[in-house]
């Protein structure tokens, strides 16, 4: 059975009746559809007789309710589909129109993402169950599809008692990270599980509301759900950490300011991203800020055009160091360079490294933005002796969550400016970026607090003593 949505104002107007010249039992009705009810009938076999009144009603009166509740089969499916001119897809092509709906607003590497986590469930539907077409995808392929999210992320959970123990007893970080390497090739993690199947399910919603398919498989399947522990991001930076990569003796071969680099998403909680394809002319050095916005033109290492997560433009307030930072950097000429594509495009970045590639010599280096800094940072955090794989690797974008609850344990900021300035909502921030904090800082900041308390008393005193006086 197909599961469908059905109008408010829907009655499937069902009535039977037994011909005599072909012996058989007929019912007439009217399907739910969206641009009008279709007639139809469903004849009974001919071993339901004429005498057998009381067992066809019943079965008319299951069918009744059944087309009250929108379920209908196959034939009855693809008649309405025909109706409303949907023509058959494959999973590959609702993929491709799900990114290209007019309403939808997201950057490239977020599409990026989401094509990845739809192949998992194409590989699922098309190699496990044998459904080529998308509208064969019913609700109960969607739960199928949703247990094994779950077994997967159980394989996980129940090895990751024996991989932690064994990790505490590892002679080497070397032996640590094989550990790590062992474990993640066991299922997947409970916030993958839960990205997987949330894709799919945004999938479906918006081609449904667009009008794009006749039924929505998922919609009565409920998300995956996991503990506000999963959610948050499991890793996040010490003082100690912070200080180390501050002091690391580290300098890229090619010119690249990958401390500059981390220091200034250190200051500003700015995406890794965000931070790559900044340029001079998005700063507002007067008023301290840093605009965030839409770039058609920016070459970026996705493709051409940078656009903010959400499509939201927004301000983020520059502190004193960061403009520090900032004014440590020498202006330059600079280029971009986008995928499959060896042409400089010209741009204004802030945070550029030589460029060799075959449009310059060495005799006459240019600078461009690195489409990657894995390897800068990587020898960055080797350098400061921190850990730079395994599942415990120190990530650039956990300084969002080191900033976020800086902010909030030292600088005293609310959760609405903090959320802000991120450039996310409060409830995510909650969820994904607030956890434990470092102890050292909470505790220096403690001690701030009570000296700020003694002095404040003690001028108290003084002020009291003068006017005695």
């Amino acid at each position: 059975m197909h599961q469908i949505d059905i109008p408010i104002d829907y009655k499937s107007n069902l009535r039977l009746f037994f011909r005599r010249d072909r012996k058989k039992w007929i019912f007439e009705y009217d399907l739910p559809s969206k641009n009008g009810p279709i007639s139809t009938s469903l004849t009974l076999p001919i071993s339901y007789t004429q005498n057998m009144k009381t067992a066809v009603e019943k079965i008319a009166a299951k069918k009744r309710e059944n087309l009250a509740k929108g379920l209908v089969t196959k034939k009855e499916y693809n008649r309405i589909l025909k109706k409303n001119s949907f023509n058959p897809i494959s999973f590959s092509d609702a993929v491709e129109i799900f990114h290209n709906l007019a309403d939808t607003d997201k950057n490239r590497r977020t599409i990026r993402v989401e094509k990845l986590h739809l192949k998992i469930a194409q590989k699922f539907f098309e190699e496990e169950l044998r459904l080529k077409v998308f509208s064969e995808i019913l609700e109960k392929h969607v739960l199928m599809y949703k247990n094994f999210l779950l077994d997967e992320k159980k394989k996980r959970t129940d090895a990751e008692a024996h991989y932690n123990s064994l990790k505490k007893l590892a002679k080497s970080k070397e032996e640590q990270y094989q550990y790590d390497k062992e474990l993640k090739s066991i299922g997947i993690s409970p916030a993958t599980a839960r990205s997987y199947f949330k894709t799919l399910k945004t999938l479906f919603n918006r081609l449904y509301k667009n009008k794009k398919i006749a039924a929505n498989p998922s919609q009565e399947i409920e998300p995956i759900k996991i503990p506000k522990s999963r959610k948050t991001r499991s890793k996040s930076y010490s003082f100690d950490d912070v200080v180390a990569i501050l002091n690391a003796p580290y300098k890229h071969p090619e010119g690249f300011p990958i401390k500059e680099f981390f220091e200034f998403i250190l200051e500003t909680g700015a995406r890794y991203l965000e931070a790559l394809c900044l340029e001079w002319s998005d700063l507002d050095f007067k008023n301290k800020v840093w605009v965030i916005k839409e770039k058609p033109l920016c070459p970026t290492p996705y493709g051409m055009g940078f656009k903010p997560k959400h499509g939201r433009t927004r301000e983020v307030k520059l502190t004193n160091r960061a403009i520090e930072v900032l004014d440590s950097i020498p202006h330059r000429e600079s280029f971009g360079y986008i995928p499959k594509d060896s042409t400089p495009y010209p741009a204004n970045f802030i945070f550029t490294s030589k460029d060799y590639r075959k449009n310059f010599s060495k005799e006459d280096c240019r600078w461009c933005r690195p489409n990657s800094i894995k390897n800068s940072w990587t020898s960055l955090l080797k350098s400061a002796g921190l850990d730079h794989k395994g599942f415990n690797k120190n990530c650039l974008h956990d300084l969002r969550r080191f900033k976020n609850e800086f902010d909030r344990h030292v600088n005293k900021i609310s959760d609405s400016e903090r959320s802000q300035n991120l450039g996310h909502g409060e409830r995510v921030n909650q969820e994904h970026y607030s956890a434990g904090f470092d102890n050292i800082i909470i505790g220096l900041n403690d001690e701030i607090s009570s000296l700020r308390r003694k002095v404040y008393l003690l001028e108290t005193e003084l002020e009291g003593y003068k006017t005695s006086a």
